[in-house]
């Protein structure tokens, strides 16, 4: 017997048992008093008594349709009691005593229920397969149909439970189980393809909106967005699925999720509301204590104390466990120490009992009674809470936070003999804290008081070190600048201390120059500098030259002069420095009274310029721009015509370019030209200045911003290469890079960057060169690599002047390339820290057109709708209306698109825009069925233009399309058939491949393959579209026995179709229509490259189909070999199947003994009870025969026909060789 009569006799046996379906309904065995009696105990409440009389009626004498109804009930019994695999006999029992009507039904599906308890999935999908196909009249039919594919969900194949999923919706005739089949196929979906899956959700929500399945679905729904960081969206999905009447167990699960996703918005407060919720509802104790905790800690967090504490005294009065009560009362001394009960605090945090099983509460309440404590006024009980926390498990972040508080607990400790040690504590706490938790937030704060110490104490290089140290490490830290500005202060106030014989030394310089006795200017000019740059005490410096002022000669009082102001400015400098400002004031006015007078009294000479100088910086300081760059060109004009031969001559000039520079509109006007010959002035004049460095790196500037790149680069690289210690290094690497970006050479942009960033003087500098490093690796298209540098900003400066920028520059790059899921969390991070920004504006236009783009219609219309509602400037902007138009329509809501078009239509000026508008609010109206108004729009149209005549052929492909997805076909084939010819492009297509599913449907195959072969042979650009069409072909000519066209048809489709299991699909098919053609080698090639490309039940029945078309081909040893590696991957009701194949082979090769051992093996390790099983044993005496082991044969015979019967088919085929046998 070859394949194709197995599949007859099959099929032979499965129409006589659905012949008998449904012919004997529920039986009136209810009249049975034995039964009468047992279901009354059970609704009595006494199920083990009703067990007892069930199981003494099974044994008993009874019809089998009373043995049946008590073997369900006992089932029933079994099952409430989780005893699922005795129920699953019983029910099994039940089936095999009376396999027909209602009740039969039943007891196979509840066995299927069982075996998916148990976690026999395999089982369980083909007992509800079962139950399908036997009984497509029975209740349970749809229900069997969803529950196939709930299998194979649960088994982890979710293709194969997709497939079935739309299975049970197309065969499922019963309107109230399609939300279920719905949920169920998204559900699936949602790990195979996540764009069907939200589609899924949506059709659910939209055409079953207040059921259970769509509520369900919207919960997963937004959970799926919540991982694609669209919260702003899932938030919306759960507020809409929130208003549904349904269960508080699925109300409490959507309230945890909306309390999730409020979180991840950071709003604490709303978060906690959503959790209290949950609390409430859940009918989960586990989980409403859960949520209750978070509930609080949310609570805390947003301030609202009074209901966190009614929350903990809740959960305290349910007898939670030890996270509960440690939870509540860690809460309730927070809401305590919130109305000043300090003493009733402290009393809930004593009430924690952490001397077992301590974990990070206890942590908490340890750091929670230090800030206790403080409060009190108890330093040393604050210390000892702080350094028992230190002890605990838990949380880095908490204990950096004690070891900070612990740092700071020292420095406040007073008295003359606790100050140096308490610095050594605090300073002892600080490097614990920056050692072993460097990645805190609590770090640089540490770092910067460990610097304060150093400084306090007196140890300056160190403080000077520790600074630096901080803006190394933390560049883009709130105190780096600062940092680095203490450092540079402290190195200048604070120089190395001098010995006390120098000390001496130098006094006695002073005081000979004073007096004269040393002759010279130049003496003191040298004594006052060693003072100024190696002397400590400015204090005692300014007395002795105040006494030099006194007893020197009038000729050499003006060189006392400046250097009393300088030592005066020094020690204002060093009193703001510490803070004094009152001390810090009165020095520097003395200081500038000193210079006053030495103008004054000595003009004239060289240290009047110096004088003058120091007072045009002191004003212009005071100043802000722009009138502090007026001034500065106004004051250091004068300074260089008054006083052309000063030292501060190059300052001067160096000084008024900048300042030009400032003031200059663009390259061209005055202060421009006059910037440029001040810079080139201070170059050609001065070769040797030390001011060349600035003075090219403006020119370079000023080049750079006149487009000028040639001659700017020029001036950077002079910098960079001949003044490498200069102050406008780093800037001018930074201008150089901007240069090589704009002519794209990246290389050398991303090195300068890196330059900048790592010696830039400013946390500016760095924030900008490192943004442009992120640009040149966007560029490059290294896009990881920009977002990392953008992220390390946003880190560690997330409301930095770049902020907005740097998050609409990720959104959009992610949008240029199409990834809408990565650009999701920039665009809500902008939307809720930048609500009022210009770029959210321009990045939500961007999002728009890319998820349009990308066909998401939905996601697009939403995308323009808030455009529409948050920037009014939008409802005036005709293109943005007509977006959010076509999104609309393209999404199917098409009240929304015709507003959007009417809007359209109100504010466009241009002939194209209003023609589009005019045509699309036409089509909306026909999708909305609105055929008057569809009409009348209609002539309007026509009349406004006269040119476009396809309209009223789209209109019908509109309706035709509607009246397919009514199933209504006859009415929609005559819409489109009537529209075809007068469409073009994709629409045409379309039409084709409806009007082919419509012929499909009827059963038309010859006028289905001609429509969809049509439509093969136009062009377009939506693949799945084509593949569509190829693959119904190749349906449509398989019906008409055309099987190598239909072949070669499904492997268009495989070329074409841009989803997987399409593919597989259509690969499988085009193997199957060989098959059928008899084109064995080719076949067994095909299934042999789908078993290796393909995944699932595909794979596993082409692994089998593959061995089985080389046993049809001849080659025999390659079809065993193909045979038993299938026995490995199919299923393992299929085993049986695949191994009466091997028979077969090797009694096609004539190893008829080594035949009739494989053919035994099928009821040997697969069981009797099957067809194939009863096969084999024939086969097998057959192959004994045939073998000349004639009493083998015989014997196998018998067994046949005990096992049969005589009246069997096979019973009387074995009946007949025993005869023949025996003759």
């Amino acid at each position: 017997m070859n394949m194709k009569e197995h599949f007859l006799l099959t099929a032979i046996v499965i129409v006589a048992t659905l012949s008998c379906v449904g012919q004997v309904a529920w039986a009136s065995d209810t009249e049975v008093p034995e039964l009468k009696y047992a279901e009354k105990l059970i609704e009595d409440g006494m199920p083990e008594v009703a067990r007892e009389e069930l199981e003494m009626f099974i044994e008993g004498e009874a019809s089998d349709d009373s043995r049946q109804h008590a073997m369900i009930l006992l089932g029933d019994i079994r099952r409430s009691r989780s005893e699922f695999d005795e129920a699953r006999s019983l029910y099994f029992g039940a089936y095999e005593a009376s396999p027909r009507g209602e009740r039969a039904c039943v007891a196979l599906f509840m066995a299927g229920e069982c075996s998916l308890h148990l976690g026999r999935y395999r089982d369980a999908a083909s007992t509800f397969e079962q139950v399908a196909a036997r009984f497509p009249e029975c209740s349970h039919f749809c229900p069997a149909l969803r529950n196939v594919g709930v299998a194979f969900f649960r088994r982890g194949e979710f293709a194969q439970a997709a497939k079935e999923f739309e299975k049970g919706l197309a065969l499922c005739g019963e309107k109230r189980w399609k939300p279920e089949l719905l949920y169920w196929l998204g559900a699936a979906l949602t790990h195979t393809d996540a764009e069907r899956a939200k589609a899924t959700f949506e059709l659910l929500r939209r055409d079953h909106r207040g059921t259970q399945a769509a509520f369900r679905g919207s919960v997963r729904l937004a959970k799926m967005l919540r991982e694609e960081d669209n919260a702003r969206g899932a938030l919306d999905v759960l507020g809409d699925a929130l208003s549904y009447k349904v269960n508080d167990e699925l109300l409490s699960e959507a309230f945890r999720e909306r309390a999730e996703l409020l979180e991840s918005l950071g709003r604490p407060g709303d978060a906690a509301l959503a959790y209290a919720e949950c609390s409430r509802l859940s009918p989960d104790s586990s989980v409403a204590e859960e949520c209750n905790i978070r509930a609080q800690v949310g609570l805390l967090e947003a301030r609202e104390y009074r209901q966190a504490s009614a929350l903990a005294e809740k959960l305290l009065s349910e007898k939670p466990s030890v996270r509960g009560r440690r939870t509540s009362l860690l809460t309730q001394a927070r809401a305590a120490r919130s109305r000043r009960a300090i003493r009733d605090a402290l009393d809930f945090l004593s009430e924690m009992d952490c001397t077992v099983r301590a974990d990070s509460l206890c942590l908490e309440a340890a750091a929670e009674e230090g800030e206790v404590r403080e409060e009190l006024g108890d330093s040393d009980g604050a210390v000892g809470s702080y350094l028992r926390a230190l002890t605990l498990p838990g949380n880095d972040e908490l204990h950096a936070a004690a070891l900070m508080r612990l740092g700071e607990l020292s420095g406040k400790q007073t008295g003359t003999g606790e100050r140096v040690g308490a610095s050594e504590r605090g300073r002892a706490y600080y490097t614990l804290l920056v050692e072993l938790y460097p990645e805190s937030e609590h770090v640089q704060a540490a770092m910067w008081e460990l610097a304060r110490i150093h400084e306090t104490v007196g140890d300056f290089s160190e403080a000077s070190a520790a600074y630096r140290r901080l803006a190394r490490d933390f560049p883009l830290g709130p105190r780096a600048d600062e940092a680095l500005e203490r450092a540079g202060v402290l190195e200048t106030l604070f120089p190395p201390k001098v010995g006390s014989e120098e000390l001496r030394r130098l006094r006695a310089l002073i005081v000979s120059a004073a007096s004269g006795s040393l002759g010279g200017d130049k003496l003191l000019e040298q004594a006052a500098v060693l003072f100024e740059s190696r002397l400590r005490s400015f204090g005692e410096a300014q007395a002795m030259l105040a006494q030099g002022l006194r007893s020197s000669p009038p000729e050499r009082k003006h060189f006392m002069l400046l250097e009393l102001s300088k030592v005066h400015m020094l020690l204002s400098r060093r009193y703001a420095f510490e803070g004094k400002t009152k001390e810090a004031a009165q020095h520097k006015a003395a200081g500038l009274r000193f210079l006053r007078d030495l103008v004054t009294q000595y003009g004239g000479t060289q240290l009047a310029d110096d004088a003058q100088f120091a007072l045009i910086e002191d004003e212009l300081e005071r100043l802000e721009p722009p009138g502090k760059y007026r001034s500065a060109a106004s004051r250091y004009t004068e300074f260089l015509q008054g006083y052309p031969d000063s030292d501060r001559f190059e300052e001067a000039l160096l000084g008024r370019a900048q300042a030009l520079m400032e003031l200059s509109a663009g390259p061209g006007d005055e202060p421009y030209l006059e910037a440029q010959a001040s810079y080139q002035k201070l170059i050609d004049e001065f070769p040797q200045s030390s001011l060349l460095a600035e003075a090219h790196f403006g020119k370079g500037h000023m080049f750079r911003k006149a487009g000028n790149l040639d001659a700017a680069e020029r001036e950077f690289e002079i910098v960079l290469s001949n003044y490498r210690e200069s102050t406008p290094v780093p800037e001018a690497a930074y201008e150089l890079g901007e240069c090589k970006l704009a002519r794209r050479d990246l290389e050398r942009a991303i090195s300068l960057y890196t330059f900048a960033f790592e010696n830039g003087k400013t946390r500016t500098l760095r924030e900008r060169a490192l943004s442009r490093r992120g640009d040149c690796f966007l560029v490059k298209g290294e896009l990881d690599k920009a977002v990392r540098e953008y992220e390390y900003i946003l880190k560690h400066h997330p409301t930095g002047p770049f902020a907005d920028d740097l998050l609409a520059r990720q959104a959009e790059a992610y949008l240029k390339r199409g990834m809408l899921r990565e650009a999701t969390g920039p665009v809500e991070r902008l939307s809720t820290q930048f609500p009022n920004s210009r770029l959210l504006l321009r990045v939500l236009v961007r999002k728009g057109e890319a998820e349009a783009h990308a066909k998401d219609f939905s996601k697009a219309a939403s995308t323009y709708a808030r455009l529409y509602s948050e920037f009014p400037e939008t409802r005036a902007d005709s293109t943005v209306m007509l977006a959010l138009g076509r999104a609309s329509f393209e999404s199917g809501d098409f009240s929304s698109s015709f507003d959007a078009y009417e809007r359209t239509l109100k504010l466009a000026k241009s002939t194209a825009t209003r023609k589009e508008a005019a045509r699309r609010l036409v089509l909306s109206l026909a999708k909305m069925g609105d055929d008057s108004g569809a009409q009348k729009r209609m002539e309007w149209y026509e009349k406004s233009f006269p040119a476009d005549t396809t309209l009223s052929a789209e209109i019908a492909f509109e309706r035709g399309m509607a009246l397919y997805e009514a199933s209504e076909f006859d009415g929609a084939y005559e819409r489109l058939s009537g529209a075809s010819g007068k469409l073009r492009g994709e629409s045409r297509k379309r039409a084709l491949v409806t009007m082919g599913m419509c012929k499909l449907r009827q059963q038309d195959f010859p006028k289905a393959s001609e429509h969809f072969g049509e439509a093969v042979r136009l062009a377009s650009s939506d693949s799945t579209l084509n593949a569509t069409a190829y693959f119904k072909l190749g349906t449509s000519l398989y019906a008409q026995s055309r099987f190598l066209e239909a072949s070669r048809a499904y492997i268009g489709a495989v070329r074409l179709a841009p989803d997987a299991s399409v593919r597989c699909d259509a690969w499988y098919n085009s193997a199957l229509c060989l098959e059928k053609a008899e084109e064995w080698g080719e076949a067994a090639s095909l299934y042999e490259e789908i078993t290796n490309a393909c995944e699932g039940k595909q794979a596993r029945d082409a692994a089998f189909k593959s061995g089985y078309c080389e046993l049809n081909a001849g080659h025999h040893r390659r079809a065993v070999t193909l045979l038993r590696e299938a026995l490995g991957v199919v299923d393992e009701e299929e085993k049986l199947e695949v191994q009466y194949w091997i028979g077969e082979t090797y009694a096609a090769m004539g190893e008829f003994e080594r035949a009739a051992s494989e053919f035994l093996k099928v009821p040997f390790l697969y069981g009797e009870g099957s067809l194939w099983a009863v096969t084999a044993r024939f086969k097998a005496g057959m192959a004994f025969e045939r073998s000349g082991d004639v009493e083998a044969a015989a014997k196998q015979y018998r067994i046949l026909l005990e096992k049969e019967g005589e009246r069997s088919q096979w019973g009387s085929a074995a009946e007949e060789r025993l005869l023949e046998l025996s003759k």
